[in-house]
């Protein structure tokens, strides 16, 4: 296999990781759980406040890729260090990192991505049965947010087929996101 297994030779100049346990003093509270990156993040919020009153939002975002045991240790951390129990687990996982060095458009690390995220998928029923996939969000030019840049986006894409079929194979459900970004207009 190639050098994608050098899991640190394939990290960012700057790793970062963003955990955040809404209303942590309160255990009894019904908890759902994000596991993603920046995007993840930046939907948090939303979430919790419309599902105010039913659940909190917690969320586990990294810059990790889904093939880095340092993302799985974030995991690991997130869901063994606290008294919660989740009714829901989001993933959203293993989009953001990678498109300039490697992507699911090359055979090999598209069976690496593959194996990574089923382990990943039966890693995390440990701590809920309950999942669901969440697709990854078409991307805009860095200097023209109204067109989309279509270099990453086809490995998204390819990314989204591969995670569409983990879903199906473990009988889990799958959010299309992608679409109706695309369909509403970014």
């Amino acid at each position: 296999m190639a050098d994608y297994m050098n899991e640190i030779a394939w990290r960012e100049n700057i790793e970062w990781s963003n955990i955040w346990w809404e209303k942590a003093n309160d255990v009894k509270l019904n908890r759902i759980a994000l596991l993603g990156d920046s995007v993840t993040r930046a939907f948090r919020g939303k979430l919790n406040r419309r599902l105010e009153g039913r659940y909190v939002v917690d969320i586990c975002a990294s810059s990790s890729q889904i093939t880095d045991s340092l993302l799985w240790k974030e995991y690991k951390f997130f869901f063994e260090c606290n008294e919660w129990k989740y009714s829901k687990i989001f993933l959203h996982t293993g989009g953001q990192h990678g498109h300039g060095r490697q992507c699911c458009l090359d055979k090999e690390y598209c069976e690496l991505f593959r194996k990574s995220y089923r382990a990943m998928v039966n890693s995390v029923y440990k701590y809920c049965s309950d999942i669901s996939i969440i697709s990854y969000t078409p991307t805009v030019e860095k200097d023209n947010l109204e067109e989309l840049n279509d270099i990453r986006n086809r490995k998204l894409v390819a990314r989204n087929e591969i995670v569409s079929d983990i879903a199906e194979e473990f009988s889990i459900p799958y959010i299309d996101i992608w679409n109706p970004l695309l369909i509403g207009g970014i």
